[in-house]
């Protein structure tokens, strides 16, 4: 009893059983250093664009092509991953994601900046569950729920650390450009972490009786869209999606021209303080999510 007592109470143990796992240390690894690319990219992209137009309008459109894939195709994503080998989903996502990346960092027009963003997030939802899909055959049942929990740390961590890579990036170089490249080379990371893992068969692919068994992709999309449109918990939860988005998009925006506009900063500081004033907020994020965990925990 002690010793499960133990290991309970302590983070740091759990943490250390759940990373001996070889496969599963290193789809986290990976997916943990693409986080944090992407974090980077969040921050450089807008900055990038801004920096090209000074237009309030394409720095807005900068945030929403980010967050439209997510809102519109990220609860459906799993009905196309449920019908591809999850493991060529993991790689070429992020093989395409890295090149996406590093077409941004070549780019000068923001019509193809929006572009190849919005490809990477739509590639991004595509990954999210696929990843999970596998992870329960890379751990044994009863760390599941801890290993899943050191991803969403990893997750909040990533949310103040990659802006405050981003604004040490751009205090180096003097330019956003680079620190997007960075994701760029975080993918590439990401990729080889993934080919390195052993993906049990079974938890990789859909077998040949699975795709007789399962309905058409038209209709798999119908009837998941009809369910969270009917289904009144979904719907609410989506809808709380949709305006924490917007509502994030609105800050974000504001903060950039703040900093750009207000406080009167050359370039490249506005760019580098608005990395931290985004990194402060990755860690009012966290704090927060702890402080409500917390909360729950003792109800």
């Amino acid at each position: 009893m002690s010793t499960n007592g133990s290991k309970k109470g302590n983070p740091f143990r759990s943490i250390g059983e759940i990373v001996t796992y070889r496969d599963y240390s290193l789809l986290w690894f990976g997916q943990s250093v693409s986080q944090i690319g992407d974090a980077i990219t969040a921050i450089a992209v807008p900055l990038v664009v801004y920096n090209l137009t000074h237009s309030i309008l394409n720095l807005t459109a900068s945030f929403v092509v980010q967050a439209i894939p997510w809102i519109a195709f990220g609860p459906f994503a799993g009905v196309v991953v449920d019908r591809i080998n999850r493991r060529h989903v993991l790689i070429l996502s992020d093989l395409l994601r890295a090149l996406a990346i590093g077409l941004i960092f070549l780019a000068h027009t923001v019509v193809v900046i929006y572009l190849l963003t919005f490809l990477s997030q739509i590639l991004a939802t595509v990954f999210a569950p696929a990843r999970s899909s596998v992870i329960p055959a890379l751990v044994p049942r009863h760390v599941y729920v801890r290993a899943i929990s050191l991803s969403q740390a990893s997750y909040q961590i990533v949310q103040f650390l990659g802006p405050l890579i981003a604004s040490g990036i751009i205090a180096a170089t003097g330019t956003p450009r680079v620190a997007v490249l960075a994701d760029c080379v975080s993918f590439c990371i990401a990729t080889l972490a993934t080919v390195l893992t052993k993906i049990p068969p079974a938890a990789a692919r859909v077998t040949k009786g699975d795709e007789e068994d399962k309905p058409s992709f038209f209709a798999a999309f119908t009837e998941g869209a009809a369910f969270l449109w009917k289904n009144k918990t979904l719907r609410f939860a989506t809808n709380i999606n949709v305006l924490k988005s917007l509502i994030q998009s609105a800050v974000l925006v504001g903060c950039v021209l703040y900093v750009k506009l207000d406080m009167a900063l050359a370039a490249n500081v506005a760019d580098r303080v608005y990395g931290l004033v985004v990194s402060a907020m990755g860690v009012g994020m966290a704090v927060g999510a702890l402080m409500i965990g917390t909360s729950m925990a003792g109800i």
